[in-house]
Parts: C-alpha cells; sequence; structure tokens
C-alpha cells in the first residue's frame, strides 16, 4: 500500500532526482522509493555481514 507524505528537499537534492527520473524515464517518485528501497537493502546486507563476521 502506498501513502502520500510531505518532504521538503533541498533545491539541488531535488534537481538531482528529476535528472535521474528523467534519464530512468520515470517520475521522481518512483526514483526516490527505488532509492530508497536500494539503500535500505544495502543497509541490510551489511548488518547481516557483520553478523556473520562477529
Amino acid at each position: 500500500m502506498k501513502q502520500k507524505i510531505s518532504v521538503t528537499l533541498d533545491y539541488e537534492v531535488l534537481q538531482k532526482l528529476r535528472d535521474a527520473a528523467e534519464r530512468e524515464d520515470s517520475s521522481v517518485s518512483r526514483t526516490i522509493n527505488r532509492m530508497i528501497k536500494n539503500r535500505f537493502q544495502t543497509l541490510e546486507r551489511r548488518e547481516l555481514e557483520r553478523k556473520r563476521l562477529s
């Protein structure tokens, strides 16, 4: 389920997001969602690796 929120971004960040979305022929919202999901996946992998090594 998707939910709407309001977020205030720095101008430079929004421009980079718009550029990335345009390159991917996607919406800014989808681009933000994909980037956040990717970041969480990276953090989860690091946490699993850290636990495996300890």
